[in-house]
């Protein structure tokens, strides 16, 4: 980085990285179950793969499936895509040529949206199943008395007034 003074370079930062440290660094990163990090280069070789060598390049690899990945990096721009089963994200990083990655299967990322949607679909069940309960519950009030009423009804038609309703029929404060 250039150090300025009224516009004239006066001195120069800079900072040294070994390769090996910034490599070591990448491997042991964890992201999600069995995702994981790479370095590639501007013109698209990686620089750390877990699967892939130094030899290998972007674009080839996979049967191709990354080209476009391959062109943006290429373009020093963010990639953020999903290719195949994975959700692939890359950064460069500041004037190094060198872009960061990382790699996750889709599964792994999108776990908890699944596992939302399995709760959020038992507990619409669970409400579905109570309402049900209580929908049959209040119809049972309901035709319970009407059939008892109707069945009485049905005997006086027929000059049968012997029949006698129950107590806790007459004993309720309603229509019925």
């Amino acid at each position: 980085k250039a150090v300025r003074k009224n516009g004239k370079v006066v001195a120069v930062a800079a900072m040294d990285i070994e390769l090996k440290d910034v490599v070591e660094l990448t491997k042991t990163m964890k992201v999600a179950e069995t995702g994981y990090g790479f370095l590639l280069s501007r013109e698209g070789s990686y620089i750390y793969h877990p699967e892939f060598g130094r030899e290998d390049k972007i674009a080839a690899v996979a049967n191709g499936r990354y080209g476009k990945t391959a062109e943006l990096v290429k373009q020093g721009q963010n990639v953020f895509c999903e290719v195949g089963n994975e959700i692939v994200a890359l950064a460069p990083i500041g004037a190094t040529g060198w872009n960061f990655g990382i790699s996750v299967p889709v599964k792994e990322v999108y776990a908890p949206v699944r596992v939302l949607g399995e709760v959020t679909f038992l507990l619409s069940l669970g409400a579905i199943l109570l309402l049900a309960l209580l929908i049959i519950g209040a119809a049972r009030s309901i035709a319970a008395p009407l059939a008892a009423i109707t069945n009485n009804l049905s005997n006086m038609a027929k000059g049968d007034f012997s029949g006698k309703l129950d107590d806790k029929l007459l004993a309720r404060n309603d229509e019925f």
